[in-house]
């Protein structure tokens, strides 16, 4: 009866702790190690299929189950759309490597080529383009990442110059409280986006 009841205060707890959470999307943190003197525009556009349907906000970032694996909805810090906040932390990242970076506001459910219009209108030498076709992270006792990026970009006149794809699902680690899970989850934010810019043709085509 004794391990009954630890079993439930235990879900419950975890049930408690499961609700409301939000990681930060907008730190800025990346070193993206771009070295240029063209201005540089930045859009993202959120392409999951449960965001354009409406199943999901445009917020949305993944799940933290309860006790008993029943799952929560887990957003952004801010409460802006993820796009936005992961737009605003590439720009941050670049401006602090002295790069002349603008972001292109992309409306959710913009289609990709809507967004590739958008940051073509803005007139600068080069337009990144980062398309999420997928973005979730799961925590139970574990956090989990599942993603599906790829990062475009183009010249002024529209011209692909370079693309790079990144798709898996990674184990973060063991995360007993919250707090890890976003630990884990925004430090792999900053590495996804490092490995996308690092991409040599990439990095050519904004130098």
């Amino acid at each position: 009866m004794r391990k009954l009841l630890f079993a439930i205060c235990t879900a419950v707890l975890l049930g408690g702790c499961a609700v409301g959470n939000s990681h930060r999307y907008d730190l800025g943190d990346a070193e993206l190690n771009v070295d240029s003197e063209k201005s540089i525009a930045i859009g993202v556009v959120d392409l999951r299929s449960y965001v354009i349907s409406g199943e999901k906000a445009p917020n949305f970032s993944g799940l933290f189950r309860g006790g008993f694996g029943n799952p929560f909805d887990v957003t952004t810090d801010s409460g802006r759309p993820l796009a936005e906040d992961l737009a605003q932390s590439i720009v941050a990242a670049l401006k602090r490597s002295g790069v002349d970076a603008q972001v292109v506001p992309v409306a959710p459910k913009t289609t990709a080529e809507d967004a590739r219009a958008l940051i073509l209108a803005s007139g600068s030498d080069r337009c990144a383009l980062l398309r999420i076709r997928e973005w979730k992270s799961d925590t139970y006792f574990n956090t989990g990442l599942t993603y599906d990026l790829t990062l475009d970009v183009l010249s002024s006149d529209g011209t692909l110059m370079a693309s790079k794809e990144l798709q898996g699902h990674d184990n973060l680690g063991a995360s007993g409280v919250p707090g890890d899970a976003r630990v884990h989850v925004e430090k792999a934010v900053k590495e996804k986006l490092e490995i996308l810019f690092a991409e040599a043709d990439v990095k050519a085509s904004l130098e």
